[in-house]
């Protein structure tokens, strides 16, 4: 995947990648809390899967990074 995100990327926004970053930081922030509801995770997931597309990598890297 790591490949894919730095060989196969034509141009890359940074502002969006950083955007992404922070949506997984709060990702990882909300397992320990043990959260039942699956909403948080759906508009976090859908928010970062836009930001990975509008950076420039493949997206693929949102589904991996997600569950």
């Amino acid at each position: 995947m790591v490949i894919i995100a730095l060989f196969y990327t034509a141009d890359l926004n940074v502002m969006a990648l950083g955007g992404a970053a922070l949506i997984t930081v709060v990702l990882v922030a909300l397992n320990p809390l043990r959260r039942e509801r699956l909403a948080p995770y759906s508009a976090l997931g859908l928010g970062l899967w836009v930001l990975v597309f509008l950076s420039g990598i493949h997206t693929t890297l949102a589904g991996v990074v997600l569950p």
